[in-house]
C-alpha cells in the first residue's frame, strides 16, 4: 500500500497544473463578458434617456409634435446632459449617435454605436477588436 502512495504522491500538482491555464480563461472570459455588459448597459441607457429627452424636453413650439434639437439629443446621449460643461467627460468614448425623425409615423428614433475594445485585446490582437454595440430606443412623439 505504502509504495502506491508513493508513486502517485505528485499526481495532484500536475492535474493542478494542467487545469490552471482552462480556470484562468474561464475567469477572464467571464470578467470580459461582464464588462462588456455593463458597457452594453451603459449605452442602451443613455439611448433611453436621449429618446425621453428628444420628445419631453420641447421649448417654444405651439404644436406637440416637435422634438428637441438634434444636437441637444446627441449631447444627452454621449454626455448625460444637453448642455454639457466645458471638459465634460462622455459618457463612454467614441460614441456614435445617429437621430431620425419620422414626421408622418410621428416618432424618433435614436441610435449609437459603440466600438467595444475588450480588456484583454492587447493579448488577444485582432481577435476581439471589431465588436460594435448598438443601441437603439423608439418614441412617440404625439399622440
Amino acid at each position: 500500500m505504502k509504495s502506491m502512495q508513493r508513486k502517485e504522491k505528485g499526481i495532484a500538482s500536475v492535474e493542478f497544473t494542467i487545469v490552471l491555464p482552462l480556470l484562468l480563461l474561464f475567469l477572464v472570459a467571464i470578467g470580459e463578458f461582464g464588462n462588456a455588459f455593463i458597457r452594453y448597459n451603459t449605452l442602451s441607457k443613455a439611448v433611453q434617456n436621449g429618446a425621453r429627452f428628444a420628445v419631453s424636453e420641447v421649448y417654444g413650439t405651439a404644436k406637440a409634435d416637435n422634438i428637441a434639437p438634434t444636437s441637444d439629443i446627441q449631447n444627452a446621449v454621449i454626455y448625460g446632459n444637453p448642455n454639457p460643461a466645458d471638459g465634460a467627460a462622455p459618457i463612454l468614448e467614441s460614441l456614435t449617435v445617429n437621430v431620425s425623425y419620422d414626421a408622418v409615423g410621428k416618432y424618433v428614433v435614436v441610435t449609437a454605436q459603440y466600438p467595444y475594445t475588450p480588456i484583454i485585446g492587447a493579448m488577444l490582437g485582432d481577435l476581439l477588436s471589431d465588436i460594435t454595440l448598438t443601441a437603439s430606443a423608439v418614441m412617440r412623439v404625439a399622440p
